[in-house]
């Protein structure tokens, strides 16, 4: 899967270092993310999960549900 793709949804994750930008230029040094303990989600190291998919984790985690997949 290329990095520039959210391991969770498979959408452009919208990454500026996937996509040779600056890292300040990206989307995610302005989000707030949830615990990585809250997530039992095993994600690449080296990708990104897109927007949407940060913050339905964040809905999740309020709503105390555990992702399994």
């Amino acid at each position: 899967m290329p990095v520039t793709t959210c391991p969770l949804c498979q959408q452009h994750n919208q990454c500026a270092i996937a996509n040779q930008l600056p890292a300040q230029q990206c989307w995610c040094m302005q989000q707030p993310f949830p615990d990585k303990q809250a997530i039992s989600v095993n994600l690449p190291a080296n990708q990104c999960i897109c927007q949407q998919c940060v913050q339905q984790l964040l809905l999740e985690q309020q709503q105390g549900i555990k992702r399994l997949d």
